[in-house]
């Protein structure tokens, strides 16, 4: 039954209709083999609807489908018998009967069938319907002779005349029943040999081949691994590289400014050099200018108030006196202005200067 749930779980197919149908079978046979009719009745009964309902799913497989619901009657039928229902293992094993007459793939399960068939009349006493199925076997083993069935069909022979009292005619068929039994026998070991030889090397090569499915399973789980690493090793490498490349790109923007700054402030230290001394031959000069204008201006003063104290001096001309000495005085106090602002030093103001701006 593990094996029919296994197969549940696989691609359904042609192969795995026969395996499951089969491993259904098996399962049965191996309950009526230990006399758990019930349970083996259940797996034949499932195998039976199991290929009733999938038969149409496969019209190529229509001799095998035939063959096998002959198969599956016969066993419905052993069980019955087992089970001492003869009425209902009757009908199976003609079901069986029938399906397998006209298929060649079912011929040495047929032959089985009316064998079992016929022992059943034999045990009834039903020796017409017995001779029916005798004919029927005869003919059957005839066209396609079968050694375990031609052994059955002698036994079936020998139990009838010994039941009908035909004990000579009964001795007369022992040597060929025992020549044929053991023929059975030694085709039986000899299958049993090739079974257990074959099922060593199908063994063994299930487990090679499970081997090699855990193999190609870790090769391929070790190549997306790999595969994987690469990826994330190439995807490093360039965030790597990018990030290089920014900070690169970065310090050379940073180099040519910091060189813009360096070049505007040597500049500008150039231009307030020379606006100091340009301030400063400035103030030389008009310390000169206001020390050389002071004298004749202060003389232009003192010769006006002496002019204006003349008492024969007339009104008008006077009120002019007056006029040039104010302006004169004026001026003398602007030349003492300049040269006490000239005198004194004045500290440079400093401002916040935006470098962005004054760069652009």
């Amino acid at each position: 039954m593990q094996v029919y749930r296994n197969n549940l779980d696989c691609k359904f197919d042609e192969k795995k209709f026969g395996e499951i149908q089969g491993a259904l079978n098996n399962a049965g046979a191996s309950y009526l083999n230990i006399k758990m009719t019930d349970s083996a009745m259940y797996c034949f009964k499932t195998s039976l609807k199991f290929v009733e309902h999938n038969q149409n799913r496969f019209p190529s497989l229509k001799n095998f489908i035939s063959a096998s619901k002959g198969v599956i009657y016969q066993y419905i039928g052993n069980v019955y018998l087992d089970s001492g229902n003869n009425k209902q293992a009757e009908f199976y094993l003609k079901q069986s009967i029938n399906f397998n007459s006209n298929n060649k793939l079912g011929t040495t399960n047929g032959q089985s069938a009316a064998i079992k068939l016929a022992q059943l009349y034999l045990e009834l006493g039903r020796y017409e319907d017995y001779q029916f199925n005798y004919n029927l076997i005869k003919n059957s083993l005839d066209t396609i002779p079968d050694l375990p069935n031609e052994m059955k069909f002698i036994k079936l022979q020998i139990d009838y005349l010994n039941q009908t009292k035909q004990y000579a005619q009964a001795q007369l068929l022992y040597p060929k029943y025992l020549s044929l039994e053991g023929k059975t026998k030694e085709s039986k070991q000899n299958i049993n040999k090739i079974d257990i030889g074959t099922e060593f090397y199908n063994l063994q090569k299930d487990y090679e081949l499970t081997l090699l499915k855990k193999e190609n399973q870790l090769r391929a789980t070790y190549l997306v691994i790999s595969i994987a690493f690469t990826v994330l090793l190439f995807l490093l490498i360039h965030q790597l590289w990018f990030n290089w490349s920014k900070t690169k790109q970065n310090n050379e923007q940073l180099l040519l400014l910091n060189n813009q700054v360096i070049e505007h402030n040597l500049h500008l230290q150039e231009t307030l050099m020379a606006l100091e001394q340009s301030d400063q031959e400035n103030n030389r000069i008009m310390k000169v200018i206001a020390h050389d204008l002071r004298s004749p201006i202060g003389a232009i003063v003192s010769l006006a108030g002496l002019m204006e104290d003349d008492d024969e001096l007339a009104e008008t001309g006077r009120h002019s006196i007056s006029l040039i000495k104010a302006s004169a005085t004026n001026s003398v106090k602007f030349i003492n202005e300049l040269l006490n602002r000239n005198a004194g030093k004045k500290e440079i103001e400093k401002e916040v200067v935006e470098l962005e701006a004054l760069l652009k």
